[in-house]
């Protein structure tokens, strides 16, 4: 019997360049072993945040190599400066005060309505679940191109462009998004605060949709943090300490919580999971840096670079995955 495949892509800021360049191959790939691509292959896509974009592109018939260049060109209009000082953000500062978001939303919103249209997610041909967190419902919710009864169905005229952006307005870094739909108003911030890797959520709507077929789930990270917050620290950290470690720390925990669901539910062959340190020693490039926003070309460079030899590491455990039909 066919399996139903499912892709998941994690949150991760400019940091989406990784799944990027991994797609390129998987693309490649696939083509060599099956002749289709990444759209043939998978029958639900799901992502969070950065992960949403590249579930969203791939999900309209964007490649991944078009997916890549938006991270390599246009990756600066999102992330325009690194300190938070930057008098480019006085503007914002003087808006909301000094902890005002570190960037604005909108040149984020426009990129994203310029390379996905104004498509709603219910035109969609190819299944797409992204999340978000709504801090006026405080609950998680989730836009779907299917299924599309009761609250999914209310969501299914939202505009792909701005399921991503809802799924992607991460706190500090981004203000929340007003999402205005079927007479009702979200507040929305990034999904990742609830399901930064959403793999676990793609199963469970997949125990349903695949109709009895042997499900299997490709997840994709976006590299992992290797910097440590030591115990003599951590124990004494209070509220100003912890604001943005926080942020970070609540979006890596959840990307190993819903794997371990995932894994448990479907079983270990049934599960890749593609996610590997950040490291420049582990990968012989520098600067290599785990920031979410570090969007130089630099970093972004070496973030395809580490990509590309973790492919050549593990090429033949992802063709065995990949070699199912």
């Amino acid at each position: 019997m066919e399996p139903f495949n499912i892709l998941c892509l994690d949150g991760g800021g400019i940091r989406g360049v990784v799944p990027a360049t991994l797609l390129l191959r998987l693309e490649r790939w696939l083509q060599e072993m099956h002749g289709h691509g990444i759209g043939a292959h998978f029958h639900l896509l799901a992502g969070t945040s950065t992960g949403a974009i590249l579930a969203a592109g791939l999900a309209q018939g964007m490649s991944p190599a078009a997916l890549q260049a938006l991270y390599v060109e246009r990756g600066r209009e999102i992330f325009p400066w690194k300190s938070r000082w930057s008098p480019r953000r006085l503007g914002l500062m003087l808006r909301a005060g000094l902890s005002a978001p570190k960037y604005d939303i909108e040149p984020l919103a426009n990129l994203l309505r310029e390379v996905l249209g104004q498509t709603p997610m219910a035109a969609l041909e190819q299944p797409l679940l992204i999340p978000f967190y709504d801090t006026l419902g405080r609950r998680a919710r989730f836009i779907k191109s299917y299924g599309l009864e009761g609250e999914a169905a209310a969501f299914g005229a939202v505009p792909v462009w701005e399921a991503c952006v809802c799924s992607a307005a991460a706190p500090t870094f981004f203000p929340a998004w007003r999402l205005e739909h079927a007479g009702e108003v979200c507040s929305a911030i990034d999904g990742g605060v609830a399901a930064n890797n959403p793999a676990a959520c793609a199963v469970a709507d997949a125990l349903q949709l695949a109709e009895g077929r042997p499900i299997r789930l490709l997840s994709l990270g976006t590299g992992s943090n290797t910097r440590a917050i030591p115990w003599d620290e951590a124990r004494e950290w209070g509220a100003l300490e912890w604001a943005l470690p926080v942020v970070d720390v609540l979006m890596d925990a959840s990307l190993d919580v819903y794997q371990y669901i995932a894994r448990q539910l479907l079983g270990d062959e049934a599960v890749l999971r593609l996610q590997f340190p950040l490291d420049p020693q582990r990968w012989g490039v520098e600067p290599l840096n785990d920031d979410m926003d570090d969007a130089s070309p630099e970093n972004i460079a070496s973030l395809i670079a580490a990509s590309e030899r973790y492919l050549e590491e593990n090429e033949g455990r992802i063709r065995a995955f990949l070699s199912s039909p």
